[in-house]
C-alpha cells in the first residue's frame, strides 16, 4: 500500500504555499472500503488527534458532525476519501468511516435524500408499420409497375428494367392470394401475362450483369491484358441493345388498367406513375350485395388461401433445398433459387398484410437468393462468353484476341465448382420455418369466419 502523508492539523503546508479551494466531485471512491485506510482512520482516533481542518470561509469543523453522518444540508457522499488523501485540498467536509452498520444506514439514507434522483429514460420501442389490405397493396404493385414500365420505354435504364421484373414478381405473389376455385377472376391467366412481360425482360436484364462483370474485370487487369474484355464488352453492349429494342416492342401496348379491371378494381394510373384512389368495380352499391365482400376483400377467404399457399411454397423449397447438390445440373440449381424468390416474395406479401413480421427469415432467404444468383450469373456469363468467341465470323475478325476470350470465359467456368461447393446443399435454418408457423397460424386464425352479431 501507498504511504499516506499524514495530515497538517493547522491546514497549511510547511513546504508549499496554500493551493486554492477546489470543488471535488461527488464520486465513491474504491479506496475507502480498504481495511488500510479503515485502520489510519482509527489509529487516528484512538491517538486523539485533532481533525479541525479548515473548510474555507464557513469554518465548519469536522468534528462537529456526528461520526458517519454529514453536516445538514452539504458534503460529499458516504463513501468519499479521506482528507488524509487530500492534502492541501479545500474541502466541504469529509465523512470518517464507521463499522457501525446503523449509521452507515444512517449516512446512506442521507446520502439518498441529498442526491436528486435522474429521471429515467424510457425509449419507445420502434412501432410496427399499419398492415395493409390485399386490395392496397395490390394498388400500391400495380402503381410500381406502371411507373417502371414507363420508364423502360422512355429510357431502357438498368435499374428500370431490374425494378419492373420485381414488380411482376410482388404483384404476382399478391394476386396469387385471390386464385380460388373457381378461379373467378382469371388469376391464373393474370400471372402468365406477368410472367411473359418479365421474361421479355431476362435477356436484357442478363447482358446487363454481364456488363457489370466485364467492367469490374477489365479494372482489375492492367491496361495490357485489357483488350479481351474490352471486344467481350462491346459484343455484349450490341447484344443488350437489340435485346431491349425488342421488349421494348412487346411491353409497348400492355395496358397496366387492364390488369386492375380483371381484378375488379376501377384503376386508373396517376400523372406522376401513383395509383388514382381504386374502387371495386360491380356497379352500384347495393343494400342487398353488402354483406357480400368483392373478392379481393373478402378477408376469411384469403387467409385461407394465404395459409394454404404459404404452406405449400414452404414445403416446395425445403424439398428442393434437400434434393439440390454441387453436383447439379445449372437448371437445377436455378428452380431452387426461383423457389426462394417464390416463398420470400410471399412472406413479404403476407408481413405488409398483418399476419406476423418474418424480417429475418426474409433476409437469410434473399441472401441465399443472392448467392444463388451469383452462380447462376458466373455460368451464363462464361456460355455467353463463348458463344460469342466461337462464332466463325468473330473468330476471322478477331482471331488474335478470341483465344484470350476463351480463356477468360474458362477461368470464369472454374470459379464455379468451388462455389458450388461453399453453397450447396443450402442448410435452411430454424428462423424460417419458425416464421412460417407464426403467419400459419395468424391465417388460420383468420380464415375462420366470425359469427354475425
Amino acid at each position: 500500500m501507498t504511504e499516506v502523508e499524514p495530515i497538517n492539523v493547522t491546514g497549511e503546508s510547511p513546504s508549499r504555499s496554500p493551493r486554492p479551494a477546489v470543488e471535488l466531485p461527488l464520486v465513491e471512491h474504491p479506496v475507502i472500503q480498504t481495511d488500510a485506510v479503515k485502520g489510519v482512520a482509527r489509529e487516528i482516533e484512538s491517538e486523539d488527534c485533532a481533525r479541525e481542518v479548515d473548510l474555507g470561509p464557513a469554518g465548519i469543523s469536522a468534528a462537529a458532525a456526528a461520526p458517519g453522518r454529514e453536516a445538514e444540508g452539504e458534503g460529499p457522499e458516504a463513501g468519499s476519501m479521506p482528507a488524509a488523501l487530500w492534502q492541501d485540498t479545500e474541502v466541504r467536509s469529509i465523512p470518517w468511516p464507521d463499522d457501525n452498520p446503523d449509521q452507515a444506514e444512517a449516512g446512506a439514507e442521507s446520502e439518498s435524500a441529498l442526491t436528486e434522483p435522474t429521471p429515467e429514460v424510457v425509449q419507445a420501442a420502434p412501432s410496427a408499420p399499419p398492415s395493409k389490405s390485399l386490395k392496397t397493396l395490390i394498388e400500391s404493385e400495380l402503381a410500381s409497375l406502371n411507373f417502371y414500365h414507363r420508364q423502360v420505354l422512355d429510357s431502357g435504364e438498368v435499374e428500370a428494367i431490374h425494378k419492373m421484373r420485381v414488380v411482376t414478381r410482388r404483384l404476382q405473389a399478391a394476386i396469387d392470394l385471390v386464385q380460388f376455385k373457381p378461379d373467378q377472376l382469371k388469376i391464373k391467366g393474370l400471372k402468365k401475362k406477368l410472367r411473359r412481360w418479365r421474361r421479355s425482360l431476362s435477356k436484357v436484364r442478363n447482358y446487363d450483369v454481364f456488363l457489370t462483370i466485364v467492367e469490374r474485370e477489365t479494372l482489375a487487369r492492367r491496361p495490357g491484358g485489357r483488350r479481351p474484355y474490352e471486344l467481350i464488352g462491346t459484343e455484349l453492349e450490341k447484344r443488350r441493345i437489340s435485346n431491349l429494342r425488342k421488349a421494348r416492342s412487346e411491353l409497348e401496348h400492355i395496358k397496366i388498367e387492364d390488369v386492375a379491371a380483371k381484378l375488379g378494381l376501377a384503376w386508373e394510373p396517376g400523372g406522376d406513375g401513383a395509383a388514382e384512389q381504386a374502387t371495386p368495380c360491380g356497379g352500384d352499391s347495393r343494400a342487398s350485395d353488402a354483406a357480400i365482400p368483392p373478392l379481393i376483400e373478402d378477408e376469411t377467404r384469403i387467409a385461407a388461401r394465404a395459409f394454404e399457399r404459404l404452406r405449400q411454397r414452404l414445403a416446395e423449397f425445403q424439398a428442393k433445398a434437400l434434393r439440390t447438390h454441387a453436383t447439379d445440373k445449372p437448371a437445377e440449381i436455378h428452380e431452387l433459387r426461383i423457389a426462394a424468390k417464390r416463398l420470400r416474395y410471399l412472406i413479404e406479401a403476407l408481413s405488409q398484410m398483418g399476419y406476423g413480421d418474418a424480417s429475418r427469415a426474409v433476409e437469410w432467404l434473399k441472401a441465399t437468393q443472392d448467392r444463388l444468383g451469383d452462380l447462376h450469373d458466373i455460368e451464363a456469363f462464361g456460355e455467353e462468353v463463348v458463344r460469342v468467341a466461337a462464332r466463325p465470323r468473330f473468330v476471322r475478325k478477331h482471331m488474335a484476341d478470341a483465344g484470350e476470350m476463351l480463356q477468360a470465359a474458362s477461368r470464369f467456368l472454374a470459379k464455379r465448382e468451388s462455389l458450388r461447393a461453399r453453397l450447396l446443399p443450402v442448410r435452411v435454418p430454424s428462423v424460417l420455418g419458425t416464421a412460417s408457423s407464426r403467419m400459419t397460424r395468424s391465417a388460420a386464425a383468420g380464415s375462420t369466419p366470425r359469427d354475425s352479431d
